[in-house]
């Protein structure tokens, strides 16, 4: 993810390449730390500024999407967007749940 984040920083994609590395800092942390916190804050401002355009195609696939250390991971759709799109959801996003 880290390669990923760097490759990415590379071709001018600098925010999409923080919020990777931010969600990998804030993985090994606590709760109940401050920078855990601080983080989360700058994790919230760039997908509301970003979210859409990450999720690209995804977005009108899904019902609801988690991020987890800069991808999409947990996915929830229902039964006929499942039925529809089940092949190119897996293939776009390292879903995990």
């Amino acid at each position: 993810r880290l390669v990923m984040a760097d490759w990415l920083e590379e071709r001018g994609h600098d925010e999409r390449a923080r919020f990777i590395r931010l969600q990998i800092e804030r993985a090994g942390l606590s709760e109940h730390s401050l920078r855990w916190w601080d983080l989360r804050i700058e994790e919230a401002r760039l997908l509301a500024a970003h979210e859409e355009a990450w999720l690209g195609k995804l977005r009108k696939m899904l019902t609801r999407v988690e991020w987890r250390r800069g991808f999409v991971e947990r996915v929830t759709l229902g039964v006929g967007q499942l039925a529809k799109h089940v092949g190119d959801v897996f293939t776009l996003t390292p879903v995990y749940h």
